[in-house]
Order: structure tokens, then C-alpha cells, then sequence
């Protein structure tokens, strides 16, 4: 059914799955409606991030990191291969204390010592934000990537808001699992070795926690939007490298069927390069590389 507004606009979609479950509540993207502007929404997109990436870090490690440089290392660490630059400086250099120059604010003075016994999103939303003259509240929620089986569709969430969605590639005779599962590793170039023309995989994979199965790239790209996997889940190269930068180690996945029924998805392309590092497939050499491992995924 339809989301309805106060004013009687359809701003997003009401799904009920029958029996004792819940009704989930799915809002259209921002961009299609006018409640902020470009740049506000891709400030609170690239905040999200950076503060799903410590929500990740904290609920992985049980404190916080000293610094936000610890999100952001060599494979198996590599929480983001880059902050992301907040869209007015184009700055993605951190302070601990305010100055309104750009980039971005981790201030630790209100960090309580066992961060787990607390509420984490309320601390880490005081803790992390954009370091410059903005005044408009900036929601979070952690991160969570909602795969579809029925629509073929993968949807960054952040609470009951889509941040970006893709078409993808699902198992064949339902190989792909209906599981709660979460990013157990970030893959740059997977078995690298094989030519790219050769590599199912293609440029980047996300290993899941049932580690059989991972969502990552394609040599085929005809094969988007139907059932061809051995369960895996697959994607255009382009939007596996934009996810991959964008989607935090650890984030939840939740793989179901019937999650949403949305439309007009990518009409406005709000994640540009110059906010997001895609990292370079070219390189001789990238630290975000497991050479040492051949991978089998349920392809």
C-alpha cells in the first residue's frame, strides 16, 4: 500500500508480509521531495558513513577508535577505503575541536569509556559531524543493506531512508539465502590473478558472515536482474566499486523477499567521485588486495 503524508502526497510504500509480521515503512529518497536540497542530502549521506563506520568499529571492538584514521586501513581493516569529503569544503581532513573549516568533526570529550552500555547513536551522532557552520539537525542510523529477491534490487538504508539502490543479480532455483547476515570482508580486485574477462567477480567484493556467499562484481553484465548465481549476489562493476565505497566492514545485510516495492530509485546520481574515493583498478599494488587468497563464493 501507499505512504501517504499529511498533505495526501505518496511519499513512499507500506508493505505488510501477512500474518504476525510487522508493517515495514519504506520512504522514497530525499531527492524526491523537497524537504532538503541536494547538498544537505549528500551532507547527511556522507555523515552516515563516517558514522556507521564508528557504530561498526565501537559494536566490533567495544571502544572507540583514538582516531578516525582507524577506519580506514589495510585489508582485513579496511572499515572505508576513505573518509568521505563533506560536499561544501570538499574536505575530508579531521579535528577534534571545531574550527568551520571543513571536513569533519571527531571530538571524544563526551565518549564514555565502555561506549556498548550506552547509547551509542546518540553518542556517536554528538561526536561525529561535519566541521562547519550548518544548523540543521543531521539524523542517524546505522547503515543496513535490504536485498530484495522479488524486485532483484539491493537498497542502502539509514532508518526508514534509501540512500542508494541497485539492480543486481540473484541465485538461480533460490540458491541466494534469506538470512540476516552482515560484510565480513572488503575485497579490492579478487583473485586478482584470473584476467578480468575470466573473473566472475570482478572488481570488488564484500564477503558476507555465511561465508559461502558474497556480494560482488560481474563479468557478465547482461546477467543484472535475473537469477544466473550460485547465490551470490551480483552487480555491475560501476555500482559494486560505488558501493563497496560507500558500505562499511560489518554492516548488517538482510537478504528477503517482498522488503519494498519502490519506484524511481536512481533518478538523481547525488554520489559524486569527488566525495567518495573508488580507488584506482589499475594500481600495481592497493593494500585493500588479498593476493595471498583464491576465493570460491557461490558463484
Amino acid at each position: 500500500m501507499l505512504a501517504i503524508d499529511g498533505n495526501k502526497k505518496e511519499v513512499g510504500m507500506a508493505v505488510w508480509p501477512g500474518g504476525k509480521a510487522s508493517i515495514q515503512v519504506y520512504i522514497y529518497p530525499l531527492e524526491s521531495t523537497t524537504l532538503i536540497d541536494e547538498k544537505d542530502r549528500q551532507l547527511w549521506e556522507t555523515t552516515t558513513v563516517i558514522r556507521s563506520a564508528v557504530y561498526q568499529f565501537v559494536t566490533k571492538n567495544g571502544y572507540f577508535p583514538q582516531n578516525l584514521t582507524a577506519l580506514h586501513q589495510p585489508f582485513p581493516d579496511n572499515y572505508l577505503s576513505e573518509l568521505p569529503r563533506e560536499p561544501y569544503r570538499l574536505k575530508n581532513d579531521v579535528t577534534p575541536t571545531f574550527t568551520g573549516d571543513g571536513g569533519w568533526l571527531f571530538s571524544q570529550e563526551n565518549f564514555p569509556p565502555n561506549p556498548l552500555e550506552f547509547d551509542l547513536i546518540s553518542t556517536i551522532k554528538e561526536g561525529v559531524k561535519p566541521n562547519i557552520l550548518y544548523y540543521k539537525d543531521i539524523p542517524f542510523a546505522p547503515m543496513v543493506l535490504s536485498i530484495d529477491k522479488d524486485s532483484h534490487r539491493l537498497a542502502v538504508m539509514s532508518g526508514e531512508q534509501m540512500m542508494r539502490s541497485y539492480f543486481i543479480a540473484l541465485g538461480k532455483a533460490g540458491s541466494t539465502p534469506e538470512e540476516e547476515l552482515y560484510i565480513n570482508k572488503k575485497v579490492m580486485n579478487p583473485n586478482k590473478m584470473i584476467p578480468a574477462s575470466d573473473n566472475v567477480y570482478g572488481t570488488r567484493a564484500m564477503e558476507l558472515s555465511n561465508i559461502s556467499y558474497a556480494i560482488h562484481g560481474t563479468n557478465s553484465p547482461t546477467s543484472i536482474g535475473k537469477d544466473v548465481s550460485h547465490g551470490c549476489i551480483r552487480l555491475n562493476n560501476p555500482d559494486m566499486e560505488e558501493l563497496y565505497a560507500i558500505t562499511p566492514l560489518y554492516t548488517p545485510v538482510m537478504i528477503s523477499r517482498s522488503l519494498f516495492t519502490l519506484k524511481n530509485f536512481n533518478d538523481q546520481e547525488i554520489l559524486s567521485n569527488d566525495l567518495y574515493n573508488h580507488l584506482n583498478n589499475h594500481t600495481n599494488h592497493s593494500d585493500e588486495e588479498d593476493p595471498s587468497k583464491m576465493y570460491y563464493w557461490s558463484d
